[in-house]
């Protein structure tokens, strides 16, 4: 995942379906469509605090656990 290189913020692959929609809905990954050259792709904010109040509350309410090695 490469997020997780990207941020101080611990991540597990494991969460990355949750971390993607809730990224997309949050306005944290969007795509780059305009002016992509027919080259799609994304764009991903590297906001830390953003990111870490997100696994906080999907790990608060049971959306994503903590889990064995990843």
């Amino acid at each position: 995942m490469m997020l997780a290189h990207s941020l101080a913020v611990p991540l597990m692959v494991t969460w990355g379906d949750y971390l993607w929609q809730q990224g997309r809905m949050r306005g944290l990954i969007s795509s780059l469509r305009e002016g992509s050259h027919g080259m799609g792709g994304w764009r991903v904010e590297a906001a830390e605090r953003a990111w870490r109040e997100l696994v906080q509350r999907g790990l608060r309410e049971g959306e994503i656990v903590v889990s064995g090695a990843d």
